[in-house]
């Protein structure tokens, strides 16, 4: 039998209640006070990031703003998985995908500062891939094709491919390594620099005498079934008005569609291209592309530009690589890909080494 509460019961269970809400009330009110007085405070402690965006291993440096002389200072992660920070000087490590928080407790001499930095951290997934395929990948012997029969038989092997992309004389997006002497040699068609065809002669084209050509719809709908197909573009060396245009279209080709456009690593041969693409579109992943003849002198440059365009990754022709230049290139923080390989030995020495990734024509 359920016995029925009086009234002395009641108001006791009441008052326990209302007092519990006013100390939860009291205390939410305590710490949003303490938080707008550490936020609006003059001249406060402050980090230099409220929120950090990361790809793995990235590292960032956060600074304190407005140091109080003769304070301590200790910094601690919520969770180390994500990111890393160091107790004594604030440098961050992404270490896996997710998101935390990044906290630094200022102790001057007369009161104490919690300052806060929320971290996203990213794990690109094309560097999961030890291989990449090269201009869609070699096949039946043939490398350079970027066409459709070297694609479906290359879902077969990769996830991770290259494709060259460039603009025929209307202005419309095509994949090709480029309209010169050496990839008319590899794909058996007559190339003219000075006279690019145009979109429906390309079509047309049977490469290597078989093959069907691809244009960037042909990819956009390739990712489209197939959701785990991770592709590069290489713009190859196209001026800032002839990039602007390729990008628009592949943009709008994509329907503006992220899951599409964050599976692409987009490729860039010069910093002039890079903000050519930024002005049209943010890519989540980007990789500079590097020159053999010029990288030995110019290393710490693209270092220093990577870092400060938070770039993904640099490649690097392997014929130039050197285990100096691998272990600069990681420790800063960077994804490297090593091209073109086709050799077994070589690629696996340099996976060993540190290079994350190997383009390559025939390696399955």
């Amino acid at each position: 039998m359920l016995k029925r509460m009086d009234g002395s019961s009641r108001r006791k269970d009441w008052g326990k209640a209302n007092k519990c809400f006013f100390m939860v009330l009291l205390c939410i009110a305590i710490q949003f006070l303490i938080s707008c007085n550490n936020k609006y405070e003059a001249n406060a402690p402050a980090l230099s990031d409220e929120r950090l965006v990361l790809t793995v291993p990235k590292r960032h440096n956060l600074n304190i703003n407005n140091k109080i002389e003769g304070s301590s200072y200790y910094w601690w992660s919520d969770n180390e998985e994500v990111a890393r920070v160091d107790t004594k000087n604030g440098y961050v490590t992404a270490a896996g995908e997710g998101r935390t928080a990044i906290y630094c407790k200022v102790k001057s001499p007369k009161r104490e500062y919690i300052l806060t930095c929320e971290v996203e951290v990213s794990e690109p997934m094309f560097f999961k891939n030890n291989y990449m395929a090269h201009a869609l990948g070699g096949y039946e012997g043939n490398i350079y094709t970027n066409s459709e029969e070297a694609l479906i038989n290359l879902l077969k092997y990769y996830k991770f491919m290259e494709v060259d992309m460039t603009l025929t004389k209307d202005d419309k997006l095509v994949c090709s390594h480029g309209w010169d002497e050496e990839t008319g040699k590899h794909t058996g068609i007559v190339y003219t620099e000075d006279e690019a065809p145009d979109y429906e002669e390309f079509m047309s084209w049977k490469i290597c005498g078989k093959y069907r050509p691809t244009d960037a719809a042909t990819i956009i709908e390739y990712m489209r079934r197939y959701p785990d197909l991770l592709i590069e573009i290489d713009l190859k060396k196209a001026d800032r008005e002839k990039t602007k245009i390729m990008i628009e279209q592949l943009v709008e080709l994509a329907g503006h569609d992220e899951s599409i456009l964050d599976r692409i690593l987009m490729q860039f041969t010069s910093e002039e291209a890079f903000f050519a693409i930024e002005e049209v579109y943010h890519f989540k992943y980007y990789q500079y592309f590097t020159y053999k003849s010029k990288l030995p002198d110019k290393l710490d440059h693209v270092i220093k530009f990577c870092r400060d365009n938070n770039i993904t990754s640099i490649a690097v022709n392997h014929t130039v690589l050197t285990d100096e230049m691998i272990e600069k290139i990681k420790s800063n923080g960077f994804y490297l890909l090593a091209f073109t390989i086709d050799d077994r030995e070589r690629a696996e020495e340099l996976l060993q080494k540190g290079v994350d990734t190997i383009c390559t024509n025939f390696i399955r």
